[in-house]
């Protein structure tokens, strides 16, 4: 079988393609194409806010006391072509262990050294902050940064 026989090998002609009569009374067919192949990601130069998705949640520990549950937690994030995102990182209920709530996030531990970290609990966020007390730019590209916390909600 030659490849202009293969059913595959036209996929840009539409096998309904009908007759048209132009304006000078003539007929013509006009095949409808469509693209094969698109690149679904384009390569950019300016680093982008890192989404809720794209941070990695690691619970180590559930501890249970009365309503109230307690997680330890690693929360990975940044790296590549990551920046920081106005307002901070957004966290999700459900990979710090919580159902409805959280009361409280501590950060214990972290890999990136001169920067303190502070949980906006209005908006669900670790927010950044330089050795100054300056919050991140949103401008800069973050490097790989892993925090060990501790989550209290329910």
């Amino acid at each position: 079988m030659a490849a202009s026989d293969s059913p595959s090998a036209s996929p840009s002609v539409s096998p309904s393609a009908s007759p048209s009569v132009s304006p000078s009374g003539s007929p013509s067919i006009s095949p409808s194409v469509s693209p094969s192949a698109s690149p679904s990601v384009s390569p950019s130069a300016s680093p982008s806010p890192i989404p809720s998705g794209d941070v990695v949640y690691t619970i180590h520990e559930k501890i249970r006391i009365g309503k109230k549950r307690l997680s330890f937690v690693k929360i990975a994030f940044g790296g590549d072509n990551d920046a920081y995102p106005a307002g901070g990182i957004p966290l999700t209920l459900a990979g710090l262990g919580f159902a409805s709530q959280a009361d409280a996030i501590i950060v214990l531990e972290t890999n990136a050294s001169a920067f303190t970290f502070e949980w906006d609990r209005s908006a669900n966020t670790l927010r950044m902050f330089d050795g100054f007390g300056t919050e991140e730019s949103t401008a800069e590209t973050l490097a790989a940064k892993t925090l060990e916390c501790l989550a209290i909600g329910w």
